[in-house]
């Protein structure tokens, strides 16, 4: 699209805004704000530019563009050096119509900070670039942004655009107010927690915030109470299994008692040293079931699916009525990360197969982190586009990527087709 260079300076200078208060506003920066105020003739811009810089100036595309006369459709342009009130034109009618809102300064570095999060870990949970907080935080005077930045800084620091006489504003963290006086000058001193994941995991969280809203630290905050309700849940559906086992070996008892000649009643040793083992695992909260693995009795068979964390986990999954939560499969991801009594799990995979067509190469691309969920542009996201979006998403595999999946898949076909062998060879010599 095109904008003219002095229909833009006229109508900022009327405005009277600086080239970075524009920025702030529109979310277009000040360096390429300035790059079309100088150019000498209609400068060409992506369509989203020229909508923003619409939009935080308060006229239409065309009078941008130079294609509308000023005073067209309702609109007036002020005059240079004339006081204009940009409230009337950033505002709507009702309450809660505004396009755009104030942040003032103070109010953000303390949201930000009684949050723990620095200006880093805010720009990557909310999608404003760092550059921009930075200038927000250090404006003298509330700093006007468009309402769709203003909303995502808000939920990430959870709290409220508040209407008043003036407009609309970012206020105060509602929790810190019955706090302490001294702490809204103070935030209280918070903790930086993080961990090195694989792309799977990331991948993973992503999901989770695309079906949810729930950002990366909404899912850390509540991750301690989550877990300790899935692993005492976990223990207690071990014991109603194992309270089912003991009722049953009464019953059996109760027959060997009455006919001495159902002699198996008398040899039941196996079963029971495995309801000890299972009893004392569940009384010292073996949630992984490491101590069932690790008993040598166990370990003379086929021990490789003793995982009753994960049973839990899938048993929970069985009662949902949506089937597209999460699948486990030891063997099939290529991941360094160690998973906590469970195999490695593909979250959402039904959405994940929408998202990525079927396509190897596309999924390995979110999966193995060349692209993330949110970087996938809006106009592929539809279910009309899964062609378009998936070869899109295939352009964003690495090589390195490519060539590492493509060289497992081959070696796990080559063991996959031994073990095969192997089997039938030792089919054939107990025939």
């Amino acid at each position: 699209m095109k904008i003219d260079p002095r229909r833009l300076r006229t109508l900022r200078e009327g405005q009277r805004l600086s080239r970075e208060s524009l920025e702030a506003s529109a979310d277009v920066s000040a360096r390429q704000i300035a790059r079309i105020e100088l150019s000498g003739e209609p400068a060409t811009v992506r369509k989203r530019t020229a909508e923003n810089l619409a939009e935080a100036l308060g006229v239409t595309v065309a009078m941008l563009a130079g294609e509308e006369s000023p005073g067209e459709n309702g609109r007036d342009q002020p005059g240079h050096g004339e006081k204009t009130d940009r409230q009337s034109a950033r505002r709507g009618k009702g309450k809660g119509t505004s396009t755009h809102v104030d942040v003032p300064a103070e109010v953000l570095q303390i949201a930000r900070k009684w949050r723990g999060l620095s200006r880093r870990a805010l720009a990557e949970e909310s999608g404003v670039s760092e550059r921009q907080i930075a200038r927000m935080e250090s404006s003298d005077a509330p700093t006007c942004v468009r309402r769709a930045t203003a909303e995502r800084l808000a939920r990430v620091l959870d709290i409220q655009i508040e209407e008043q006489s003036l407009g609309e504003t970012l206020q105060v963290p509602y929790d810190l107010l019955f706090g302490p006086i001294h702490a809204l000058k103070q935030a209280a001193p918070q903790m930086m927690l993080g961990a090195r994941v694989s792309p799977q995991v990331r991948l993973a969280y992503d999901l989770v915030n695309e079906r949810y809203g729930a950002s990366v630290r909404d899912i850390v905050v509540l991750a301690p109470l989550l877990f300790v309700l899935l692993a005492e849940g976990s223990l207690k559906w071990r014991h109603s299994k194992l309270m089912a086992v003991c009722e049953a070996l009464e019953h059996l008892n109760s027959f060997g008692q009455s006919d001495p000649h159902l002699y198996f009643t008398k040899y039941t040793a196996n079963v029971d040293d495995g309801y000890f083992l299972e009893e004392e695992s569940i009384r010292k909260a073996d949630v992984t079931g490491t101590m069932l693995r690790e008993d040598s009795f166990v370990r003379e068979y086929e021990y490789g699916d003793v995982h009753p964390f994960q049973d839990y986990l899938e048993s929970r999954m069985a009662r949902l009525e949506s089937a597209d939560i999460a699948d486990f499969n030891r063997g099939d991801r290529i991941t360094p990360d160690r998973y906590w009594g469970i195999a490695p799990y593909r979250l959402f995979p039904e959405r994940l197969a929408a998202l990525t067509g079927g396509s190897d190469y596309a999924r390995w691309a979110v999966e193995y982190g060349d692209v993330r969920i949110s970087e996938i542009p809006k106009e592929l996201m539809d279910e009309s586009a899964t062609k378009k979006r998936v070869a899109w998403l295939e352009s964003r595999l690495s090589n390195d990527v490519r060539a590492l999946m493509e060289t497992s898949g081959t070696l796990m076909d080559a063991l996959l087709r031994k073990k095969r062998v192997g089997d039938e060879q030792s089919d054939h010599a107990d025939q």
